[in-house]
């Protein structure tokens, strides 16, 4: 605004008009920057917005994530238990048991029923 009136002094000598010089180019710049502040409230206000989204995202994420997380978690348990139970089976098989029938005992030995009595195909 300064620049405008020191150039205005230059070419005009009235008071008046170097006055009404000034006002103009400080209505002008109250003008813009009334714009200026609109456009950046709008964009602030946008902004916000956006946060308040973001932030509702992030916790569903972190929900998810903690579910996903307490899901590996007993698959791990429940994997480590198969291995262990799988390990120790291994080491103490469980008992055979005798038939009772002479003739299922005797088919057994020859492998035409399993050891479970029944038939195998």
């Amino acid at each position: 605004m300064g620049s405008v009136v020191g150039v205005g002094a230059l070419i005009f000598d009235d008071v008046k008009t170097l006055i009404g010089l000034a006002a103009g180019s400080a209505w002008t710049l109250c003008i813009f920057l009334l714009i200026a502040n609109s456009r950046e409230r709008n964009r602030i206000s946008e902004l916000k917005k956006d946060v308040e989204v973001l932030k509702t995202e992030l916790a569903n994420a972190r929900r998810q994530a903690d579910h996903w997380s307490s899901t590996a978690e007993n698959v791990s348990q429940s994997v480590l238990t198969v291995l262990q139970m799988g390990s120790t089976g291994a080491a103490n098989p469980p008992p055979r048991r005798r038939p009772r029938n002479p003739a299922q005992a005797a088919a057994i030995n020859v492998g035409a029923i399993g050891d479970d009595g029944v038939g195998e195909e």
